[in-house]
């Protein structure tokens, strides 16, 4: 398992980090109930997970690295 330079170890399910596997059951979900897509419903989902695994392969903390550049102040550099 992949360990950050912050110590931090992601949570993994069959190569896919939760996040993912939670947005694709979520968009699973809301694409069936409240949208009733039936195609989308099963479309939707495995095209997330298949992204997210090949994100994984490419770099494990992508999703840190996003939340970073999304989240911290303009200026602020990680040392």
């Amino acid at each position: 398992i992949p360990i950050s330079k912050g110590n931090l170890t992601p949570w993994h399910w069959n190569g896919l980090r939760r996040e993912m596997v939670t947005l694709a059951f979520g968009s699973f979900l809301f694409l069936l109930i409240y949208l009733h897509a039936w195609k989308a419903a099963i479309v939707v989902p495995l095209l997330i997970l298949c992204v997210a695994k090949a994100l994984h392969k490419w770099h494990p903390f992508w999703i840190e690295i996003l939340v970073r550049l999304l989240c911290q102040p303009e200026g602020f550099q990680d040392s």
